[in-house]
């Protein structure tokens, strides 16, 4: 069941990308979804969560449905615990809360991130989590702390960390603008 749900998730993820898929990745995504949000989550139905998340607040559906499907899938902390701060679902997890409007929700598990970051040594996780934090923070009108955020996510490209560094500097721009 766990590498069912993995693959499936991961289908889901790569085909809602192609209108060619885009049909069946939700079909899938339903029937799967389904099954996660009755009992009982391991972590691939934790990433199929996150992924529905994600998914929910792209279509701007109901705020509170976003964040209960995000909850889910952080369930307690287990998401992180079994992924650590190197993981993509986290992500999937803060930017739903994100474009949902909880803001400080996102925030408090970017530092949980960030803390887990920290005891493994990680300087890629935690400048992927100092990103994360940074437009929450922003739009809770934060922006020197939000910029202080991107700016050590930016830092970190010293230690090979550029997956986000373009849409860490379109942040760093927005907070520039803020300042005026």
């Amino acid at each position: 069941t766990e590498l069912h749900d993995g693959l499936q998730t991961g289908f889901v993820a790569s085909a809602s990308l192609s209108a060619e898929l885009r049909a069946s990745a939700i079909r899938r995504s339903a029937e799967l979804l389904a099954r996660a949000e009755r009992g009982p989550r391991p972590p691939g139905q934790r990433m199929l969560l996150a992924q529905a998340a994600l998914q929910s607040g792209f279509a701007g559906e109901r705020a509170e449905r976003t964040a209960t499907l995000a909850e889910r899938a952080w369930d307690g902390g287990a998401l992180l615990a079994h992924e650590s701060g190197g993981g993509i679902a986290w992500r999937l997890v803060t930017a739903a809360f994100t474009l949902c409007g909880r803001l400080e929700r996102a925030v408090e598990l970017t530092e949980a991130v960030l803390d887990d970051a920290r005891q493994r040594q990680s300087p890629v996780a935690f400048a992927t989590a100092r990103y994360c934090r940074g437009l929450p923070k922003l739009w809770r009108g934060q922006v020197t702390d939000a910029m202080a955020d991107l700016e050590a996510a930016l830092d970190s490209t010293f230690y090979g960390w550029r997956q986000f560094s373009r849409t860490a500097q379109a942040g760093l721009a927005l907070c520039l603008i803020e300042r005026g």
